[in-house]
């Protein structure tokens, strides 16, 4: 895995299946991740276009924000930081 893509946790594996138009997250085996060396290995029996997933969360430092407008020129944005304890 490049090492500008921030990973928190193992990633998932997925496949795109063309008939059905959508990632499939099945038909691997043995699938490992080693962060230390940022290397995935897994083994499967079909062939084609391959993902990993992550959280898209993970990169968010808020628990949760607003945004609304406050006057035709202004927005109010509200954000609670996510505290790790």
């Amino acid at each position: 895995i490049p090492t500008d893509v921030y990973v928190t946790e193992k990633p998932l594996l997925a496949r795109w299946i063309e008939d059905r138009n959508h990632w499939k997250q099945e038909g691997f085996v043995d699938y490992e991740y080693a962060p230390d060396t940022r290397m995935i290995s897994f083994k499967t029996y079909d062939f084609g276009t391959y993902a990993l997933l992550n959280d898209r969360h993970a990169h968010m430092p808020f628990q949760s924000w607003r945004m609304r407008p406050k006057a035709s020129c202004c927005i109010l944005l509200v954000q609670t930081r996510f505290i790790f304890i």
